[in-house]
Order: C-alpha cells, then sequence, then structure tokens
C-alpha cells in the first residue's frame, strides 16, 4: 500500500489479534496494532512524523499535481456548494465549548 507517497505493509501477526506495520521510510519503521484499521492509522502516523521532518525528500503524487481551476470553473463550484449546504456550520463549531465558572 502506499501513503503520502511511501509504501508501507500491513499484516497479521503471529500472536491473537495483532497486526503487524511497516513503514518503508529510509529507516524503516515498524509495530504491532491490535486491529487492522489501528495498524493501518500507525503506518500513516509514522509516515506523517518522517514526512514532516523530510518534506522536501516526498515524492509528489502525480495525480495532483499538474491541474487548476480557471475562474468559471471556481463560480461553478461556489454554485454548488450554496445549493448543496443549506445550513451552513460556522467557525464557532471548531471552538471549544465554554467553561463553567465555579463560585
Amino acid at each position: 500500500m502506499e501513503y503520502r507517497g511511501i509504501e508501507y505493509d500491513v499484516k497479521i501477526g503471529t500472536a491473537k489479534n495483532q497486526w503487524v506495520w511497516t513503514a518503508h521510510t529510509p529507516k524503516a519503521r515498524q509495530g504491532t496494532s491490535t486491529s487492522r484499521a489501528l495498524a493501518t492509522f500507525n503506518a500513516h502516523k509514522a509516515i506523517d512524523a518522517w514526512c514532516a521532518r523530510h518534506p522536501d525528500q516526498l515524492r509528489p503524487a502525480d495525480e495532483v499535481t499538474g491541474w487548476w481551476l480557471d475562474a468559471p470553473a471556481k463560480a461553478e463550484v461556489d454554485r454548488i456548494l450554496r445549493e448543496t449546504i443549506t445550513d451552513p456550520i460556522g467557525p464557532e463549531f471548531m471552538a471549544p465549548p465554554a467553561r463553567s465558572v465555579a463560585a
């Protein structure tokens, strides 16, 4: 499998409920997890950590480079979003809840 241009493996381990993941960064990272989903998550996390330290060594993903949206296409996207999202959530949704002050 591949994530952010870096190969990784997730395989079933030898123990019950054991999954082994390996991220094939230049210095390979490996670990075990209790589920396949958690092993995949941990492999992605290891790759993210490596990429944060070595962003210049990431291979660009061919499918996300070399294209752009012109003004009419951007206007069409805006129109679709206005018609589709009828009850938008504002930035206050991202804020933590207000704390009550103890007396």
